[in-house]
């Protein structure tokens, strides 16, 4: 991530720890706003992020949630978002247009998602399996592949045969 221009990459792999990491990597400067695309535990933590010290803010915090894969459920305390006015938006795929541009910048080269892997669509299930069993230990998108274009689209990206041992 750094490498792709990151100023700061913190692992979430340890939750005890991760507020007090994340406040040191910006020296204590609040964060204005936080994409959320995990969900769970993470949302309460990334709210714990942003409400630091209020006196040093110009803007109130924004949490934008797009996503759920840590759990559609969060232990939120309600009272720190009023008292801190963290406003709280839902994001969606967004529309046509943006989804254009999106494919214009990545054929020009401006944009570079991040791919870990490549499965198969026959392999759906040993995809899924891999995605729901990954706990923190990958970055970028799985994507699924219609086996007729694998060799082109997909085997580039595909995970070593060990993966699975009881791969079907």
């Amino acid at each position: 991530l750094l490498a792709l221009g990151a100023e700061a990459v913190i692992d979430r792999g340890d939750l005890d720890t991760f507020v007090e990491r994340v406040l040191d990597a910006t020296q204590g400067a609040p964060i204005d706003a936080v994409m959320d695309l995990v969900g769970g535990a993470m949302t309460d933590l990334f709210i714990d992020t942003m409400i630091g010290d209020m006196r040093a803010r110009t803007t109130y915090p924004r949490l934008s949630i797009a996503g759920a894969s840590g759990g559609n459920l969060s232990e939120i305390m309600w009272t720190r978002i009023y008292l801190y006015q963290v406003q709280i938006s839902g994001v969606s795929h967004g529309t046509r247009e943006e989804a254009e541009q999106l494919i214009e910048w990545i054929r020009a080269g401006q944009l570079k998602p991040v791919l870990h892997a490549a499965f198969k669509l026959s392999e759906l299930h040993v995809a899924e399996r891999y995605f729901v069993n990954r706990g923190s230990s990958f970055l970028g998108k799985i994507v699924i592949v219609p086996d007729a274009q694998w060799a082109e689209h997909g085997a580039p990206f595909a995970l070593e045969a060990n993966v699975f041992k009881d791969r079907a």
